[in-house]
């Protein structure tokens, strides 16, 4: 069996470009300024600041990555304790006997 780690980090950087295309969109329909040629102050400001929120955020995941194999490496399952094991294996509310996690 393997384990599979999905960096949560682009869901951010999914969410900045998302949130930062709609926002565009309704700037130019709520001010309905008309799609020009030219690029317009509005788009290359949209356009910066999707960039920078995503160079910010992707810095941040690939950090996180790089780390990711240094914790795997000095992860130790006997180290890490369970809910069963740290009450003896009964239900701290029930009293009822419990089966252990780690088994």
């Amino acid at each position: 069996s393997q384990i599979c780690f999905v960096p949560v980090g682009f869901a951010a950087v999914t969410t900045v470009v998302v949130s930062a295309l709609t926002g565009h969109y309704l700037i130019m329909c709520l001010f309905q300024i008309p799609y020009a040629k030219t690029p317009d102050l509005v788009s290359v400001t949209s356009l910066c600041t999707v960039c920078v929120l995503t160079a910010i955020i992707t810095e941040s995941l690939v950090r996180d990555l790089a780390q990711l194999p240094g914790q795997i490496s000095s992860h130790s399952m006997d180290k890490c304790s369970c809910f069963c094991c740290d009450n003896n294996h009964v239900h701290p509310t029930t009293k009822k006997q419990l089966p252990c996690d780690r088994k």
